[in-house]
């Protein structure tokens, strides 16, 4: 068995069983020596009148005896925090007046976007915008709250108005 805590004479030296539950202290003094055992879930065991000899290795077979270590119940409680007001992931509100002054937007909306930190653009010929890797058709465009589905001048590429 491994991870046991081998200690000589109840002091600080000592080893650790390996895979194979075999262990060695050394160098050790000829003579009569005192081993205490303990490892987790087992029994603390003490084995004395273990002799050792000179220059020879002294073997130990110990037996550990199961001892679980008992646990007390545990409650785990969490807190539940309302949900902020503030659902989106991000959003950003523009007056006229910004809209008007941003420079080379000409007055469109989605070309102030586009300079935006996190927006990106699909195409120069275009007035799409994605905002933080998405796709142009995963923006909510609401303009004075109301939602504005088709805000792109053009719906498709090569149409128009019709004139």
């Amino acid at each position: 068995m491994a991870q046991v805590s081998v200690r000589l004479d109840g002091g600080d030296v000592g080893s650790t069983t390996d895979d194979g539950g075999e262990f060695r202290i050394g160098p050790v003094t000829a003579g009569p020596h005192r081993l205490r055992i303990s490892r987790l879930d087992y029994e603390e065991t003490e084995l004395s009148g273990i002799l050792v000899r000179p220059e020879r290795d002294t073997r130990v077979l110990v037996e550990l005896v199961p001892a679980p270590v008992p646990l007390r119940a545990m409650e785990v409680r969490g807190t539940v925090h309302p949900p902020s007001p503030d659902i989106h992931g991000s959003a950003r509100a523009f007056t006229s007046h910004e809209i008007r002054r941003a420079p080379g937007a000409i007055g469109d909306v989605f070309r102030v976007l586009q300079g935006v930190p996190g927006v990106g653009v699909p195409s120069g010929l275009r007035n799409d915008v994605i905002a933080r890797g998405g796709s142009p058709d995963e923006n909510l465009v609401l303009v004075d709250g109301f939602e504005f589905p088709g805000p792109s001048h053009f719906a498709s590429q090569g149409t128009g108005a019709a004139g």
